[in-house]
């Protein structure tokens, strides 16, 4: 089984992002605001994480809570931690 080049893939899902952020931008249809802004955030932010490769690779590693709450640094502390 051959699969696709990366570049190919990184494309495809931006073309993805691109596709449902015009698609549940808020100001393109204020009328229903309240339901489409949570999801157009939502989009946004994974775009923003799947867009960075240092956030990509700790999403990839530990997950969303790990994202969120940072990494445990040798000394005990958490490092980092992503908010949108």
């Amino acid at each position: 089984m051959t699969y696709p080049p990366v570049s190919y893939l990184v494309y495809h899902y931006f073309c993805r992002f691109k596709k449902y952020a015009l698609k549940y931008h808020p100001l393109k249809n204020p009328s229903q605001m309240r339901l489409y802004l949570p999801k157009f955030h939502l989009i946004c932010e994974a775009y923003e994480v799947l867009s960075n490769m240092r956030l990509r690779t700790i999403f990839e590693e530990y997950g969303d809570e790990g994202l969120r709450l940072g990494i445990m640094g040798p000394d005990g502390i958490n490092r980092g931690g992503y908010q949108y």
